[in-house]
């Protein structure tokens, strides 16, 4: 049933469909607890609790999350990723994002409203022809009056990440222009994503 309610690339690469499920697995800030044996999640957002759960249905499980660290259990194996920044999700921002490091380097996760995520895009993924089938695709969950978002990532160079961490130490530190220059920061790193899904909010009907 999941799979008939999102927008996946539909060529032959893996890695897009693997990415979307890391994608919804990892970009929430749901807690878990351990019930007779049994992974329960805990989000105060009830479409990260959704969206995390049809990624363990997928055999994209978060299993353990800490302050620094998230694993997860794919295909019976833990891959442990280092947390190093979440973006969070507000009304104004429309999104939410999270910067994790492992042993392939730095990515930058992101899933929010269609309208926000589509103007961040690579061109790439602009000319690509998913891009239409996956807009194309939410336009009509929109038509229903439901709630649509986008799902992307980015690499991101060590160098590049180690510049603008420090970039954003320096303005979490500007009493008068933080939260200013922090969105400005924000708007920076959020930006020529590649897109590779899209879906509808699990339980949003405006």
């Amino acid at each position: 049933p999941f799979l008939r309610n999102m927008y996946l690339y539909d060529g032959i690469d893996f890695n897009y469909i693997h990415e979307f499920w890391k994608a919804l697995a990892l970009t929430n800030e749901c807690m878990i607890k351990e019930i007779k044996g049994e992974i329960k999640y805990m989000c105060t957002s009830p479409d990260d609790l959704e969206l995390v759960k049809a990624a363990a249905r997928q055999g994209y499980k978060l299993i353990e999350t800490t302050i620094n660290t998230k694993t997860l259990r794919v295909a019976g194996k833990d891959y442990s990723y280092e947390v190093l920044k979440v973006l969070g999700f507000s009304s104004e921002r429309k999104r939410q994002s999270i910067i994790v490091h492992d042993k392939n380097g730095i990515k930058l996760y992101i899933k929010g409203a269609d309208c926000e995520i589509s103007k961040r895009l690579c061109k790439k993924s602009l000319e690509n022809e998913n891009y239409g089938i996956i807009s194309n695709g939410l336009m009509e969950f929109s038509k229903r009056g439901l709630r649509t978002l986008m799902v992307a990532y980015r690499r991101i160079r060590q160098e590049d990440y180690d510049s603008w961490v420090n970039r954003l130490h320096e303005d979490e530190m500007n009493v008068q222009y933080r939260q200013r220059l922090i969105d400005r920061l924000y708007d920076l790193i959020e930006n020529n994503l590649t897109l590779i899904g899209g879906d509808r909010d699990r339980k949003s009907v405006v």
